[in-house]
């Protein structure tokens, strides 16, 4: 449960981390499908993509880990929100493995001509995957700290969430309903 005053905060970070697991999804689905098309004409440059593994299992965990991102249910409650500290820090080592992955590969494909004016891209690819991680990590650390914060000054006061049976919630919505 959140603090009021950090509601805003909390809904903007689930934004911005929504939009930022997706982005990596995109990349992650893309790095696949330009290993498939390498496949077919032996690119020398799979096996840098596939960092010497198997170019078969890289082009599968590349699509798995898209696929795992790109789809809500799929991805775990730490990566889309962490509520805890260590959360906080496991999503923001996972996002460093992420960036790193990227920040080498993405500019090998953006130089091979595929894109146009890819060249100039690649330059920037680096610093635009390290700005984005860095927010991302940023805000999960700070929200994790915040959820966990209320809930310890919760818990203290002696205010920690119950569930209610559903005779009382029926109850409270009749008192409230009924409220001048």
């Amino acid at each position: 449960m959140a603090h009021p005053k950090d509601g805003g905060l909390i809904k903007t970070y689930a934004a911005l981390s929504w939009i930022i697991l997706r982005l990596y999804a995109l990349a992650f689905l893309g790095l696949a499908y330009i290993a498939v098309q390498w496949l077919d004409v032996a690119n020398p440059l799979l096996a840098t993509l596939s960092f010497g593994f198997d170019p078969l299992r890289a082009i599968v965990v590349l699509a798995f880990v898209g696929t795992f991102l790109l789809l809500p249910p799929l991805t775990p409650g730490f990566l889309r929100t962490p509520r805890s500290i260590i959360a906080g820090a496991l999503k923001s080592v996972i996002i460093v493995g992420f960036t790193y992955y990227l920040s080498l590969t993405v500019p090998l494909v953006l130089q091979t001509g595929l894109v146009p004016n890819g060249a100039e891209l690649a330059s920037l690819v680096p610093l635009t995957l390290k700005s984005i991680a860095a927010t991302a990590i940023a805000g999960s650390i700070l929200v994790a700290c915040s959820q966990q914060l209320s809930r310890a000054r919760l818990k203290a006061q002696g205010l920690a969430a119950s569930a209610a049976a559903p005779q009382e919630l029926r109850h409270l919505r009749h008192l409230r309903m009924n409220q001048p």
